[in-house]
């Protein structure tokens, strides 16, 4: 028989969402936690099991039918609901808010007004903090920090050490990776991968299978979609826009109203500005301001 390490204050009780939920006292001494200290409030002894260390402390509430396990900790004003599952040394804390059938493991951290719905999973050592979410089937893990405003939903991933911040958007099966940061109000969406030191912020999108590598920065209101690539310490800016199998890389700058697509390479130290249209296979490593290049240069 499991012994158990905490009983109801059937007196203290309060009605949310239509659930009863009582607060709970501990019945003997662990982890973090000693007998008679007053926790949080749950609906049943399903929602908190009496094995591990795991505790919910404060004015927290776990109910319906959530569950917090092994040595987690939900505390401060944060709830946990519907078939969300908290466990590993998972701490949920400030006003966070885990619900539908998310799952919060590891060592992860939910604080502040973060919100983790839908099927998403937060794991490892993972942050999500101030007012961001991650919903859909999303997954954070590793060292990420989500902050912000920033959502992260769909199924899209954000790991290793990768911040996504401000009030940035990841979606659909897009991942960011490495050290990567997004941020202001950049939306990284369809499979795009952004990894390495790779910078995207302002109002840039990056979509489809496009991806960014390296010190790339990709900012202002650029677009890069279709198979395009960065690499280098390329900087991809104003209104540009990339497509197709498009190749930046090196210390090249794409700028103003550029276009490049139809499999164009720009590299070196080139600057694509103006209204330049850089196509059909061009391959570019000098500067380029409104004119048309198209296929490889003679």
């Amino acid at each position: 028989l499991i012994m158990k390490k905490y009983e109801f204050i059937e007196s203290d009780f309060k009605i949310i969402s239509g659930s009863r939920v009582m607060r709970i006292r501990a019945l003997v001494s662990f982890g973090q936690v000693a007998a008679g200290d007053h926790g949080g409030y749950l609906e049943s002894e399903e929602n908190l099991s009496h094995e591990g260390d795991c505790w919910v402390a404060d004015e927290a509430l776990v109910f319906q039918n959530a569950s917090v396990h092994d040595s987690a900790i939900v505390r401060g004003n944060a709830t946990v609901k519907r078939r969300a599952k908290v466990g590993g040394f998972a701490t949920i804390d400030g006003n966070a808010f885990v619900g539908d059938n998310a799952v919060v493991d590891g060592k992860a951290l939910v604080t502040e007004f973060g919100k983790i719905l839908g099927s998403a999973h937060v794991s490892g050592s993972a942050v999500v903090c101030d007012r961001a979410k991650v919903f859909g089937a999303a997954k954070v893990s590793d060292r990420a920090v989500i902050s912000g405003a920033a959502y992260v939903c769909g199924r899209a991933r954000v790991y290793e050490f990768a911040e996504c911040f401000d009030e940035c958007m990841v979606s659909d099966q897009a991942q960011v990776l490495g050290s990567a940061r997004i941020y202001n109000e950049a939306s990284i969406r369809g499979a795009a991968i952004i990894d390495g030191n790779a910078r995207v912020l302002g109002n840039a999108m990056i979509d489809e299978q496009a991806a960014a590598h390296d010190q790339v920065k990709v900012y202002g209101s650029a677009i890069m979609n279709g198979f395009s690539s960065a690499f280098g310490e390329s900087h991809i800016c104003g209104e540009a826009m990339l497509s197709d199998h498009v190749v930046v890389a090196d210390n090249a700058e794409v700028s103003g109203s550029s276009i490049l697509r139809d499999g164009a390479r720009v590299f070196g130290s080139a600057k694509i500005g103006g209204e330049a249209l850089i196509a059909k296979d061009a391959n570019v490593d000098y500067d380029v301001f409104d004119e048309v290049v198209s296929g490889p240069r003679s």
